[in-house]
C-alpha cells in the first residue's frame, strides 16, 4: 500500500485495487530516463538505451527537479515553499512520515523513465515509471506553469511494463 498526493487530496493506493491502465504510446515509450547520464555512471545503475532520443530541456529540467522531491520523499524533508498552497495542506507531517517509511527502504531509484507529459488549466504533469529491483511506481509530478510551484505529487504502484 502506498500513500498518494494529487493537490490537496490524499489517497491510499492499495496494490491489490490498481486499475491496469493501458500501457503509453510507442512515443512515450522510446523517451529515455532524463537521469540516464547521472545513472549510467553510478555503479549498480541501468541507465537507458543509447539510440533513443534526447528529452527536451524543459522535460530534463522537470526530470531532474522530479527526482529530487522523490528524495525528498524518501526522507520526509519537503520544502514547502516550493509547492502550491492546496498541496502544502494535503501534505500533513504525519502522512509525509508515513510515506517516508514505506519509500526509504527502497533506496535510490535504479531507473526513471519519463511516460507522458500533459498540460492543462496551467499546470503541466510528468509521469514517470521508478524502478528499484523489488518495486516500480509511476509516479506523477506537477508543476504550475506560471508559478513554477509543484501542484501534484502522485505516486502508485506501477503497472505492468
Amino acid at each position: 500500500m502506498l500513500v498518494a498526493f494529487f493537490g490537496a487530496c490524499v489517497t491510499v493506493v492499495a496494490a491489490a485495487a490498481v486499475d491496469q491502465s493501458p500501457s503509453p504510446s510507442p512515443t512515450a515509450s522510446a523517451i529515455p530516463s532524463a537521469f540516464a547520464s547521472a545513472a549510467a555512471s553510478e555503479p549498480g545503475s541501468a541507465g537507458t538505451d543509447a539510440a533513443s532520443p534526447a528529452p527536451q530541456a524543459d522535460d530534463t529540467t522537470a526530470a531532474a527537479r522530479a527526482k529530487e522531491w522523490l528524495g525528498r520523499l524518501q526522507k520526509g524533508q519537503l520544502d514547502r515553499t516550493q509547492l502550491t498552497p492546496d498541496l502544502s495542506a494535503g501534505l500533513q507531517d504525519a502522512t509525509v512520515q508515513a510515506l517516508s517509511k514505506q519509500l526509504s527502504p527502497l533506496g535510490a531509484p535504479q531507473r526513471i523513465v519519463l511516460r507522458t507529459k500533459h498540460q492543462l488549466a496551467g499546470v503541466t504533469t510528468w509521469t514517470f515509471r521508478v524502478s528499484w529491483p523489488d518495486q516500480t511506481l509511476d509516479y506523477t509530478f506537477g508543476v504550475e506553469n506560471v508559478t513554477g510551484r509543484i501542484s501534484a505529487l502522485y505516486l502508485r504502484p506501477g503497472s505492468p511494463a
